[in-house]
């Protein structure tokens, strides 16, 4: 009956957990708001805060391009 409720247990707290891109999001806007100045320079490469944002919004766009286009291959429909 233990083993049970340790079951019953770990499966309600990974259900309560955030998945992996909250996470992530989280943990950028933890970043993000120790630098509110965004030409603060970060690292060993001194990279600004504004190129990693930008950075990041690229690859989220170039991701969702891939998306458009396997769904255009797969059901035909172009978009606007």
């Amino acid at each position: 009956m233990r083993l049970v409720r340790r079951a019953r247990r770990r499966r309600r707290r990974r259900r309560r957990a955030p998945c992996p891109p909250a996470r992530e999001q989280a943990a950028t806007d933890a970043v993000l708001a120790e630098h509110p100045d965004l030409s603060v320079r970060l690292g060993k490469d001194a990279i600004a805060v504004r190129e990693l944002l930008v950075h990041r919004i690229e690859e989220y766009a170039r991701h969702c391009g891939h998306a458009d286009l396997l769904r255009e291959c797969i059901d035909g429909r172009v978009g606007q």
